[in-house]
């Protein structure tokens, strides 16, 4: 990453506003981070296309999609989606940071 891509320390920054921390879950498609909103100093999880993922335009398009629909749902049980965007890391998904162990855990 560049200078300018870096936040705090060696942390990389995303969209010039997010600080990413430790990576926190992995799907086929994108890796989870914990971050930070250096705006609002919120904890976020930004969810990262894959590097891989994002040169296939096929799965990016799918990946873009899934975060413009996640934007309109609200519900008690689906973790809300805050923003997203692209960035020179890739495309991502910034959404509420819930605690606690992953489904998968659960399982």
């Amino acid at each position: 990453m560049t200078d300018q891509e870096t936040g705090s320390g060696d942390a990389p920054l995303i969209a010039d506003r997010y600080v990413l921390g430790e990576v926190i879950g992995r799907g086929g498609m994108a890796i989870i981070h914990r971050a930070i909103d250096s705006r609002t100093g919120r904890n976020v999880a930004i969810k990262l296309l894959r590097p891989e993922i994002g040169a296939d335009r096929e799965l990016a398009d799918r990946f873009r999609r899934e975060a413009l629909a996640t934007t309109v749902l609200r519900h008690p049980n689906i973790v809300a989606c805050l923003d997203t965007g692209t960035d020179p890391a890739g495309a991502f998904l910034v959404m509420e940071l819930i605690e606690g162990e992953d489904l998968a855990a659960r399982v």
